[in-house]
């Protein structure tokens, strides 16, 4: 919260409470509110507090780190699923040329436009049904 990112910034910089109010021209308490996320400071304060921690608003409303976080999680969750998906075409595939192609096809998926998307998932939707004729026709061998 915002309150923390400043208490946080304050404490590295080694001041006191009542140093960063005389310096941003509030009271001792109206930073320690705001240390204590029970009040927070108008803009025009939020810029002041950025320009004194030489921060970003961005980072000083911890906006940067949440979509850095949001990055990441989206990256852990796509390389997840592509694992999941080559290990799945590669036990569809007995070709090992198809095999590579299905396996190119998959390292270069954020590159994808919605065409290819669209392709994409044509073609997932054809190996869907190619495997559960194979297993229909498995269990009718069997």
């Amino acid at each position: 919260m915002l309150g923390d990112k400043i208490k946080e910034l304050r404490n590295k910089k080694g001041i006191y409470q009542q140093e960063l109010a005389n310096i941003l021209s509030v009271s001792k308490s109206t930073v320690a509110m705001w240390e204590t996320n029970k009040r927070e400071p108008d803009l025009e304060t939020i810029k002041k507090i950025a320009s004194y921690f030489d921060v970003s608003i961005d980072y000083l409303m911890k906006w940067e780190e949440e979509w850095d976080k949001e990055v990441e999680k989206l990256n852990q969750e796509f390389e997840k699923s592509r694992k999941v998906l080559m290990k799945y075409l590669g036990t569809l595939f007995d070709d090992d040329k198809d095999r590579k192609s299905a396996y190119e096809l998959i390292i270069n998926l954020p590159r994808l436009n919605h065409k290819g998307l669209e392709a994409l998932n044509q073609r997932m939707d054809e190996l869907c049904r190619l495997e559960e004729y194979m297993s229909i026709c498995k269990e009718l061998e069997g």
